[in-house]
């Protein structure tokens, strides 16, 4: 890697590339956009568990919410609405949700 780091970069974008160090594997190198599919698949992976965990609940005994209470908690900013959005002040569109089911950079789901 020290000798030719333009070569090792441009094999990576073709194939992930593993650097050793002293015969054990260390970390590898891979193109952004294979990086960023990896990462893709990773939440699609993790949403589709979640699903799939949903499903086998018991549906009866979930406390379920009413619309007029998604509304308050959206309002009193519960719900990962973005600070600076408001709801029916005429002046902003729909609020933003900030999503927390995003894997992490380690590509642990938090």
């Amino acid at each position: 890697m020290r000798l030719n780091p333009h070569k090792l970069l441009k094999k990576a974008q073709n194939e992930p590339v593993y650097v050793f160090h002293r015969t054990k594997p260390k970390a590898v190198i891979m193109s952004i956009e294979d990086y960023l599919a990896m990462q893709d698949n990773l939440e699609d992976y993790y949403l589709a568990k979640k699903a799939e965990e949903y499903e086998k609940e018991d549906k009866a005994k979930m406390k379920w919410v009413s619309q007029k209470e998604v509304e308050k908690m959206f309002l009193k900013n519960e719900v990962g609405v973005a600070p600076d959005s408001a709801i029916g002040d005429g002046r902003t569109p729909k609020p933003r949700i900030i999503s927390a089911m995003r894997p992490s950079a380690t590509g642990v789901p938090m």
